[in-house]
């Protein structure tokens, strides 16, 4: 008998169309086979951040460390919450074309799904505060 993995980690960062891609597909075998997948992040902005710039977590608002730090919320509610928002915000963006990583964008689409983005977005920036 063959042992089959009951879990993955799975990394993403939204801004990668390739993860995007390849979560798609990883869906899909959670779905046919029960496989549990837990949402994990990495940052390109950090990975290819030039000498001298800020860190992305240094920004007020960032392309796809933002977006990260919604889904870092939504992952403290379920699992099933962060894999809702990254795949909404992952599709707005690369099938649908739209800005997520804009303020107003991601706000909507939080409240789409059923969030609070006055919450989420609050919280945001209470944190950026207090790691001043």
């Amino acid at each position: 008998m063959t042992n089959h993995p009951v879990s993955v980690d799975f990394h993403f960062d939204v801004m990668c169309p390739f993860a995007y891609q390849t979560s798609r597909w990883i869906r899909s075998v959670r779905d046919q086979t029960g496989l549990e997948v837990n949402w994990r992040f990495f940052s390109l902005e950090e990975i290819n951040r030039q000498e001298g710039k800020k860190h992305p977590w240094e920004r007020e608002w960032s392309y796809g460390w933002s977006m990260m730090r919604i889904g870092a919320l939504l992952r403290r509610q379920s699992m099933a919450d962060v894999d809702a928002w990254y795949e909404r915000a992952a599709r707005a963006l690369h099938v649908e074309g739209h800005k997520p990583h804009e303020k107003t964008v991601a706000r909507h689409l939080l409240e789409e799904l059923g969030f609070d983005p006055d919450w989420s977005i609050r919280r945001l920036r209470i944190r950026r505060r207090a790691t001043r």
